[in-house]
C-alpha cells in the first residue's frame, strides 16, 4: 500500500510541475520570438501582457478534454452531447419542433453540425463584410455587436449588447448572408455554433424534417427580401 501511495503522489507531483513549467516555457519562447524579430516595445509589451493573462486563466473544459468520454458508446455519447446543447438549441421553436418529431435525428445532427467555442476578452467572433456559414447562440459571458456606417445602414457607429440565448446570424442557415456588423467578446464567453452545410447534410436523411426546413427557409427568405432598413 505504501509503495502505491508514494507512486501516486510522485506522479501527481510530476504532473503539477509540468503544468507549472508549461506557461513559463511558452513565455520564454514568445519573448525569444519577439526579440529575434526585433519587435518594438510598444507592440511587444501588450503582446506579452495579453498572453501572460490568458495563460493564467483557467480554460473551460471541452468535450475533447474529457478522455473518459471516449469509453462511451456512440449512441450514449450522442445523447450526452444533445443534453448539453439542448437548453440552448430548443429555445428556437424550429429546433424544439424537430426534437419532438425525431429525437434520434437530433442526436445525430448535434454530433455532426453543432459545437461549442470558448472565447476570451477581445476575441473577434466575426468581421463585418464576411460571408456567414455558421449561426451562433451566446450561452455565457458578455459579447458586443458593432455596426459601422461603412458596412451597415446606420448613420453613426452603434454598439449592441448581445443577450444570453440570443441567436446571431441565424440567416446563415437559410440564405446566403453577408455579415453587416462585427461581434467581439467582452468577457470570457461561450458560443454554441450551428454549421449550415453540416446541418443540411444531416437533413438529407430525414424527409419530414427536411420538408419542414425547406418551407421554413422559403418563408425566411421572403421575410428577408421584403424587409427594409428601420
Amino acid at each position: 500500500f505504501g509503495s502505491t501511495l508514494i507512486s501516486t503522489l510522485s506522479a501527481a507531483t510530476m504532473e503539477w510541475h509540468m503544468i507549472q513549467k508549461d506557461p513559463r516555457e511558452k513565455m520564454r519562447l514568445l519573448r525569444r520570438y519577439l526579440r529575434d524579430n526585433r519587435v518594438e516595445p510598444q507592440v511587444a509589451l501588450p503582446v506579452e501582457k495579453q498572453v501572460l493573462q490568458r495563460l493564467s486563466d483557467r480554460e473551460p473544459l471541452d468535450e475533447k478534454d474529457v478522455l473518459a468520454l471516449r469509453y462511451l458508446s456512440a449512441p450514449l455519447r450522442a445523447h450526452l452531447r444533445f443534453e448539453v446543447q439542448r437548453p440552448f438549441l430548443t429555445k428556437h421553436p424550429l429546433f424544439r419542433l424537430w426534437s419532438s418529431l425525431d429525437l434520434q435525428w437530433m442526436h445525430t445532427m448535434c454530433t455532426q453540425a453543432v459545437s461549442f467555442v470558448a472565447l476570451r476578452p477581445k476575441d473577434e467572433v466575426f468581421a463585418a463584410g464576411s460571408a456567414a456559414d455558421v449561426a451562433h447562440v451566446l450561452t455565457s459571458g458578455d459579447m458586443e455587436y458593432w455596426l459601422h456606417p461603412e458596412t451597415s445602414p446606420v448613420d453613426e457607429v452603434e454598439r449592441i449588447d448581445v443577450k444570453h440565448n440570443q441567436w446571431i446570424c441565424e440567416a446563415a442557415l437559410w440564405v446566403k448572408w453577408i455579415r453587416l456588423g462585427r461581434a467581439e467578446a467582452v468577457t470570457r464567453c461561450s458560443l454554441l455554433q450551428v454549421h449550415a452545410d453540416k446541418m443540411f447534410s444531416c437533413l438529407q436523411c430525414a424527409f419530414v424534417i427536411n420538408d419542414i426546413a425547406v418551407e421554413y427557409a422559403v418563408q425566411f427568405h421572403k421575410r428577408v427580401t421584403s424587409a427594409h432598413p428601420p
